[in-house]
């Protein structure tokens, strides 16, 4: 018997659509796919510069901390308004721990004088408001690593110290 299929001869009726479906979904699928890397690299971009706020805001603190920590930057002498700095003088010049120093970047701290030092001491501070006064000084630091992408922070904060009457 011999082999009889009537679609044998007949011209194909295929025009290519699943091919060009096909292809039409991977342009759609790699679309997505690049938009979703974008997001991710722009996602990535913006973490490490938050990270690096944080860490020069750390570094600016480390200075502040540095300068509170020492009896030395606030020395009760002069006027309202002198000022102590570091690297360079102002009034006077700042004698900073070398252990509070960053390793890298620009940074600059001052210590101003801000009253008398007969000013009264604030309620609550545990001392004897006879016996003491209190001198108020303003510690601001700076760290500037904008120059190698490390971020820039100002810190400012206020001290109060003793002062025997």
């Amino acid at each position: 018997m011999p082999f009889n299929n009537k679609f044998a001869c007949a011209p194909s009726l295929q025009t290519g659509a699943a091919l060009v479906t096909a292809l039409v979904f991977l342009v759609i699928i790699t679309a997505i796919a690049l938009s979703a890397m974008r997001a991710s690299t722009q996602e990535l971009r913006m973490s490490l510069n938050q990270e690096l706020k944080v860490d020069a805001g750390q570094r600016a603190q480390a200075l502040a901390d540095g300068v509170r920590s020492s009896p030395g930057s606030t020395p009760v002498v002069g006027g309202v308004g002198h000022r102590f700095c570091a690297p360079t003088a102002c009034d006077d010049l700042l004698i900073m721990p070398a252990d509070s120093l960053p390793p890298d970047g620009a940074w600059s701290t001052s210590v101003e004088r801000l009253g008398a030092e007969t000013r009264p001491c604030p309620r609550g501070s545990g001392v004897s408001l006879r016996s003491f006064g209190c001198a108020a000084f303003r510690v601001q630091a700076q760290y500037d690593g904008s120059a190698d992408r490390r971020g820039r922070a100002d810190v400012s904060e206020g001290v109060l110290v003793l002062v025997p009457r």
